[in-house]
């Protein structure tokens, strides 16, 4: 299976995908034109049936499209399609909420007559809802229809929501790949699915939001810029949830963390350790572009000032505005939280601390600035991040009384993950504690793979 390397999908894996993709819906629009036996239906079949053998002979695996709200995968790939194919994808998702389901999954091995009947039955299952029973015969078709636990399960208990936050940051993390390959081609890419996800993210932290911050430390670690950006989003939006912001603008706060931060992409990987002088030439060089191809189209000043209050952040200027203008609120919530996250995970030439230290580097720094001028590093909105986190902010790596190793995820739960010789526990358990001694995150542990966390996320690499 092909991987993601630096925001591109391999290109096997993304043109199989789409021409898998065109033949299925071909057969399913073709069926409802023409019966089975039409030469038309059965050349589509026929390709299809070449497409999966000619795959399943390179990587020995089956070929599978599954949909959530906003996306398709192809074998948990995201897929990046051009405008005109979202016509087929609306058709597939037609067909899988007429049948309740939302993958297709074709095996090594199918033949057009194997497919033929597979089709004949998804066909009669569409029209006709008694007829759905005849996907569930034993005769072997080598392909299946199922509904995988996704995005689009609203499911209604603890779990099911945690399943819910884990599939929708791993969207999140893919959806910002997606974003700053796109800014390298136009000045500001649309963010209509990027901001569907932060909505639906926004609305978990009101029952899960321990869970989703604890999630925020870890996953998406080895993501670079893209992990950066959704990790720091997702900070930003409990940051702006704690000041009392209404939904739609939490929403709108965190996608300034994107906003702000596509000409990074531009930077390749050294974004991390870029010097102030290269930072600036290449934000200058970004707004450029902006104001020349946007003068027509118009360009909003909101995302002017997420550009340069970005900026401001990334070389750590105290002030964003020369004289008595203001810094923006988004502004003032992105510097705070992309700060943190830079401490946690060690990016620039700051060394990675445990987030109970980053926490405290924090209230260190709004001792110093109390009393002063509102500037981009306000002093009241750190003091909110203080009391959204406590001294132990969930995903903290704690020893406890007895010796044994946990993390904090529901406070005052905190979920053991070694014994007291650093050995992984077989089975996760959570344990009320008061009392528990913050660690800095030893490089060979895991976090996200201890909690499990990992079995759950469609796979992202490179960055």
């Amino acid at each position: 299976m092909s991987t993601l390397d630096g925001g591109n999908l391999a290109p096997d894996v993304q043109e199989l995908g789409e021409r898998v993709l065109s033949l299925v819906t071909g057969v399913l629009r073709a069926l409802e034109l023409y019966e089975l036996n039409n030469d038309t239906v059965q050349k589509l079949i026929g390709n299809l049936v070449d497409e999966v053998n000619s795959y399943a002979g390179v990587a020995g695996n089956n070929v599978a499209l599954l949909t959530d709200d906003e996306n398709i995968f192809l074998n948990e790939e995201f897929l990046r399609l051009e405008r005109r194919a979202f016509e087929k994808v609306g058709r597939l998702r037609k067909m899988f909420g007429r049948l309740r389901v939302n993958e297709i999954a074709f095996y090594p091995g199918c033949t057009n007559e194997s497919l033929t009947l597979f089709f004949e039955r998804v066909h009669a299952g569409v029209r006709s809802p008694a007829d759905r029973v005849r996907l569930g015969l034993p005769d072997d078709t080598m392909a299946t229809l199922r509904f995988v636990p996704g995005l689009s399960k609203k499911g209604k208990t603890q779990e099911d929501k945690e399943g819910l936050a884990l599939r929708l940051y791993a969207t999140l993390v893919l959806l910002s790949r997606e974003l700053l390959y796109q800014s390298t081609r136009q000045p500001f890419p649309p963010t209509v699915r990027l901001r569907r996800v932060l909505q639906r993210i926004v609305d978990l932290l009101d029952s899960h939001g321990d869970y989703v911050l604890a999630l925020a430390h870890y996953a998406g670690k080895q993501d670079g810029l893209a992990g950066h950006l959704a990790r720091s989003a997702v900070l930003t939006a409990a940051l702006a949830r704690t000041t009392g912001m209404e939904k739609r603008r939490i929403g709108r706060a965190a996608l300034s963390v994107f906003v702000g931060h596509l000409p990074f992409a531009r930077l390749g990987d050294s974004w991390s350790v870029a010097t102030p002088e290269r930072i600036t030439k290449v934000y200058d060089e970004y707004m450029a572009m902006v104001l020349r191809e946007g003068q027509f189209s118009g360009v909003s000043a909101w995302r002017l000032a997420m550009l340069h209050e970005a900026q401001a952040a990334a070389m750590k200027q105290k002030a964003s505005y020369p004289g008595d203008l203001s810094t923006s609120f988004d502004g003032r919530l992105l510097a705070i939280c992309t700060t943190y996250d830079r401490h946690c995970q060690g990016i620039g030439d700051a060394t990675s601390a445990s987030p109970a230290a980053a926490v405290a580097s924090l209230a260190a720094q709004a001792k110093q600035l109390q009393g002063q001028d509102v500037c981009l590093w306000d002093w009241r909105i750190i003091a909110m991040f203080l009391r959204l986190t406590g001294p132990l902010p969930p995903g903290s790596l704690v020893r406890l009384e007895d010796g044994s190793y946990g993390v904090v995820r529901n406070r005052p739960e905190v979920v053991l993950i070694a014994d007291h010789m650093g050995r992984a526990q077989a089975r996760l358990e959570g344990r009320e504690s008061t009392e528990a001694t913050p660690y800095n995150l030893p490089e060979e542990l895991d976090i996200a793979s201890a909690l499990g966390w990992t079995e759950h996320t469609p796979e992202a690499s490179g960055g």
